[in-house]
């Protein structure tokens, strides 16, 4: 299956790069295995604009959502730089970004797993709680592949065992996650709220402050609303506009004052700029 974004820009590498998702895997040059809900595929990059869908194993997955391919992304960047040029730096070196729609549970857990931590171990704790109890998807290249397990697949989990995937004092935050998830249906209807009660709701669950909330919030549940405050967000609101008063609340206030429209896309040009500069002078 092709997919093409006509009049805008895809980056598989840049998505993969990002720190949004943990279920992607580079296989070759511009080519990657990714997994979401039951099923999985094989994405490679044609062109710019172009991605073809190949290998397509499990159940049957609306790819074309899953990378927000509704939304203009030009657009967006337009309606940013038109408030605020001075973010074009960031935009050029992150365009063809998109921002993924994901699981919400897969996203509460990963997100919980993501605070004072760095990429590889989250990706790790993923991939060790689908084996774990996430259902079989498929074998690539020998390998086995789980989907991510749904609330019902992980209610047997103990401290123990999720301290045996290496998650260390958040095992208790976890298993009590579960456990209020589990008793709660009303869970499944926060997509239904608006976004200042639905990071109201998630704050409700233990591991969950503010930053990692509205992580859940766009990338769980696609709110561009929100602005995700977190040590390379503090370092670019300081270097370029010199907001650096107060606490991260003070900041993520100054932040979404300044941009009033797609602030999560903002705030990925931001982060995945910044981290990648870092990482490149190392």
């Amino acid at each position: 299956m092709m997919i093409r974004f006509t009049g805008d820009i895809i980056d598989l590498k840049k998505i993969h790069e990002s720190g949004q998702s943990f279920r992607w895997k580079e296989l070759a040059e511009n080519r990657f295995l990714v997994v979401h809900l039951n099923g999985l595929c094989e994405m490679v990059q044609i062109d710019e604009c172009t991605v073809q869908i190949e290998n397509m194993i499990g159940e049957p997955v609306d790819w074309i959502t899953y990378l927000d391919g509704q939304r203009s992304y030009k657009d967006a960047n337009d309606a940013i730089l038109e408030r605020e040029s001075t973010l074009k730096t960031s935009i050029e070196f992150g365009r063809g970004i998109r921002l993924l729609r994901q699981d919400p549970f897969e996203m509460i857990m990963t997100f919980i797993m993501s605070a004072n931590n760095h990429i590889p171990r989250i990706r790790n704790f993923v991939d060790k709680l689908s084996i774990c109890s996430g259902r079989l998807i498929g074998t690539v290249e020998g390998e086995e592949v789980y989907a991510f397990p749904t609330v019902e697949e992980v209610t047997h989990l103990t401290e123990g065992d999720f301290r045996a995937m290496g998650v260390g004092y958040r095992a208790p935050y976890f298993v009590q996650t579960i456990e209020y998830l589990s008793a709660s249906k009303e869970w499944r209807n926060w997509c239904e709220l608006d976004t200042e009660a639905l990071v109201k709701e998630l704050m409700l669950l233990k591991g969950v402050g503010r930053k990692v909330a509205d992580c859940i919030a766009l990338f769980g549940y696609g709110r561009w609303e929100v602005f995700p405050v977190d040590t390379w967000i503090k370092k670019a609101a300081k270097d370029k506009w010199g907001i650096d008063a107060g606490g991260d609340k003070e900041i993520r206030l100054a932040l979404e004052r300044k941009f009033p429209v797609a602030r999560g896309l903002v705030q990925q040009y931001m982060f995945y700029y910044e981290r990648s500069i870092k990482l490149e002078r190392k």
